[in-house]
């Protein structure tokens, strides 16, 4: 049995993993979205006393770290074998991090929980050595695709020069900024969507962001994790990974789409080393109105014969690839969660 959910996270990003026999299952859970996210949905998901073979945060960014900070507070029933999170004592120099990465990072050596013990405690970086590969209880094996160690260095000097333009002193925080107002195409030609030049994401938390490939069963099983991760790493890890295989292209059973659908972290070379029929998407177009139609566009063009869309919302920025036509017309299928949650089996 290997289920996965993505759980009502507004516009963030959690995501539970349930896998192995169903009378004593192992579970992990990947980011714990917004502040809301604990108390109206993971909370009643894990239920309590609830167990978690491995937590993993991607990166520092609000809509993945908010709510595990509640999370590790008032959950103190759920037991933890494994945190994988790049904190700020991680990072090149041992330079500062952000507001909720320090509190997240404290409320982990409070409750003196496991970190990063799958690799000694050390930072999960990618390098020029074979990536890494973990292989949990119950069989599940991770392969680590992201993030490098040089885009964990330019995170600490970002936020290195900006605890210093608030003239803070270390052990000080700062405000997440709000992302500058969007505005996001309503095009659904998807030819031209995908033939949109690609500009690809610079945000130093999204470099940093963790990316796995998760396998399970003998391989029977395949679902790309990508955090909000960066296409470039992906696109040369994943290379990496097909050349110490012997393969053309990865297959997979599903790809949890990076950064929310953003038109800036999925590309068409990304696509081409695919072979993935379900393209999972998060987010309920708040804040940051993703995602972008361009990414969309791209999947339906080039992300293999009738790609099903999977949005685990029903909103505005997601309702108009529900259309009839639309799908005829490109040959895709689109399908909703309930409210922000949806759940597949792949085995």
């Amino acid at each position: 049995m290997f289920q996965l959910e993505m759980l009502p996270a507004a516009y963030g990003d959690c995501i539970l993993i349930t896998y192995g026999a169903e009378s004593n299952p192992w579970r992990v859970l990947i980011d714990a979205g917004t502040n809301p996210t604990w108390k109206n949905s993971l909370r009643e998901h894990l239920g309590p006393n609830a167990h978690l073979d491995l937590f993993v945060l991607t990166h520092i960014d609000a809509d993945h770290v908010a709510g595990a900070i509640p999370f590790l507070q008032e959950g103190t029933d759920i037991t933890i074998d494994d945190v994988w999170f790049n904190g700020w004592k991680h990072l090149p120099k041992n330079l500062l991090s952000a507001k909720q990465g320090e509190i997240f990072s404290t409320l982990i050596v409070q409750r003196d929980l496991r970190w990063n013990a799958a690799f000694d405690g050390k930072a999960l970086a990618i390098t020029d050595a074979p990536l890494p590969v973990k292989t949990l209880e119950g069989g599940m094996r991770l392969t680590l695709l992201s993030p490098t160690q040089k885009k964990l260095g330019l995170l600490a000097r970002q936020w290195k020069k900006e605890i210093e333009r608030h003239g803070l002193t270390p052990g000080s925080h700062r405000r997440f900024r709000q992302f500058l107002a969007r505005h996001p195409t309503t095009s659904t030609n998807v030819p031209r969507l995908a033939a949109m030049k690609f500009r690809s994401d610079t945000s130093k938390p999204n470099g940093s962001s963790i990316a796995l490939l998760a396998e399970y069963a003998d391989d029977e099983v395949s679902v790309l994790l990508a955090g909000d991760a960066h296409a470039p790493v992906l696109t040369h890890s994943i290379g990496r990974l097909l050349a110490e295989r012997g393969e053309a292209r990865l297959r997979l059973d599903a790809f949890k789409v990076s950064h929310h659908g953003s038109r800036g972290n999925t590309n068409a070379k990304l696509l081409d080393q695919l072979d993935c029929p379900r393209y999972l998407i998060s987010c309920n177009g708040d804040v940051h109105k993703l995602p972008d139609n361009e990414t969309i566009g791209r999947i339906i063009h080039l992300g293999g014969s009738k790609p099903e869309l999977i949005f685990n919302y029903h909103c505005e920025r997601t309702k108009a690839w529900s259309d009839k036509v639309l799908k005829r017309r490109y040959g895709y299928s689109a399908t909703y969660g309930d409210e922000g949650h949806y759940q597949i089996r792949l085995a």
